[in-house]
């Protein structure tokens, strides 16, 4: 259930957000076929009608895991982002978003230096695709792309994913 989140831990968080969000957007493309009544269903119990209940769940897991942020990993901050960027959903924290958050909790612990190359990719992809243009984060993953890595252990589909979010963003 939606409290059960509480008691979960930042990856348990971040891949229950990604797997709601994947099964959200398999949801929704079946919903919008309206092939099979059993797909209709599938697609109403996690969608709505009017998109409520994903959001609700969004946000609990948003407010479950804003506490945790300064616990999660790399992979964790990326597939949150990611998550809810799937599932085009923007959950309110506080004066901000989730992705302010998430944003301001890489901030604290000096920097992007322990992000793979994909989870650079994913959280650019991420907050391109939510439409949030946090310049501080974009600069500071151009920063680390430039300057302290070498493009040979980026392969070339996170490379054009980061520059199709920098050109998506326009920054």
């Amino acid at each position: 259930t939606i409290d059960g989140l509480k008691g979960y831990g930042p990856i348990q968080l971040s891949q229950t957000a990604l797997s709601m969000a994947k099964i959200i957007k398999a949801a929704y493309n079946c919903g919008n076929k309206r092939e099979t009544n059993h797909q209709q269903v599938f697609h109403d119990l996690l969608v709505g009608r009017d998109m409520k209940r994903k959001v609700s769940l969004f946000q609990a897991i948003a407010s479950a895991a804003v506490p945790f942020l300064p616990d999660f990993d790399p992979q964790g901050y990326s597939n949150l982002a990611y998550a809810c960027a799937i599932a085009n959903v923007i959950p309110r924290s506080g004066d901000g978003t989730l992705f302010d958050q998430i944003a301001n909790a890489i901030f604290a612990k000096k920097g992007l230096g322990n992000f793979k190359p994909q989870a650079l990719s994913n959280i650019v992809w991420a907050f391109a695709t939510a439409k949030i243009s946090n310049l501080r984060l974009f600069d500071k993953v151009a920063s680390e792309v430039i300057e302290y890595r070498d493009l040979r252990s980026f392969t070339p589909q996170a490379l054009s994913v980061i520059v199709w979010s920098y050109a998506t963003a326009k920054i």
